[in-house]
């Protein structure tokens, strides 16, 4: 894959992420296994921008990861 498809990737992976970030109701807490899902996007976005030398922003998107598990878990 070349590294412009790489990035496409990854924007698009991103913004999926922001449209499934957003909760039906505000108010109601996520559940386990939501996290587990929301933390595997994260992660699989984290790989993409490891592969691409971008390792701060893997990071960042491995963190959000931890995050969503630790609070929801």
């Amino acid at each position: 894959m070349t590294k412009l498809k790489m990035l496409a990737a990854a924007t698009l992976a991103t913004a999926g992420i922001g449209l499934a970030a957003a909760p039906v109701a505000s108010a109601k807490p996520m559940t386990c296994s939501q996290a587990i899902g929301m933390a595997g996007l994260y992660s699989a976005t984290g790989d993409i921008f490891y592969s691409q030398g971008q390792y701060s922003l893997a990071s960042a998107y491995y963190g959000r990861a931890q995050g969503v598990i630790e609070a929801a878990c």
